[in-house]
């Protein structure tokens, strides 16, 4: 199961025919409905979407070439799979903090084997408080282990 926010991504990820594979055209999030995908500043340049994110505090982002997006509740998504049989690579450029917080607070967190994240903590506002408040409530809760970072 893969979540591509950005149209252009997702365009070439749906060219992976695999019976196993499933790709959403949707970012996951801390609730369902639409929001801003902001791109990075560069984007007129070369169209990249590398860098997209729906953190409008992230640095090195402009407002000019932002398009709303699909957004899916990481609880929908987990709550009906089964225990300790997920695993998660997870890249939304600074919104990773919100999702692991909201896994941590509705007990989903044990749906997880492993989680694999990209973490942003100098690229949005208050990151690096995000990042040690998320670290600290993940080894409070027993489950520091399941988090590793993807560099």
């Amino acid at each position: 199961m893969a979540f591509e926010t950005d149209p252009i991504a997702f365009a070439e990820l749906s060219l992976i025919k695999e019976k196993r594979f499933q790709a959403y055209e949707k970012a996951l999030s801390t609730r369902s409905g639409s929001a801003t995908l902001f791109r990075h500043q560069d984007f007129t340049i070369n169209f990249a979407t590398t860098s997209s994110t729906l953190n409008n505090t992230k640095s090195n982002i402009g407002t000019d070439n932002s398009t709303q997006v699909n957004v899916v509740d990481i609880i929908d998504v987990v709550r009906h799979r089964k225990l300790n049989s997920i695993v998660m690579k997870l890249d939304v450029e600074g919104s990773e903090y919100e999702i692991l917080n909201r896994l941590l607070k509705t007990k989903q967190m044990d749906k997880f084997s492993k989680i694999w994240c990209e973490f942003h903590p100098h690229k949005i506002r208050f990151g690096l408080t995000k990042h040690i408040l998320l670290f600290s409530r993940l080894k409070l809760s027993g489950n520091l282990w399941k988090v590793k970072n993807w560099d």
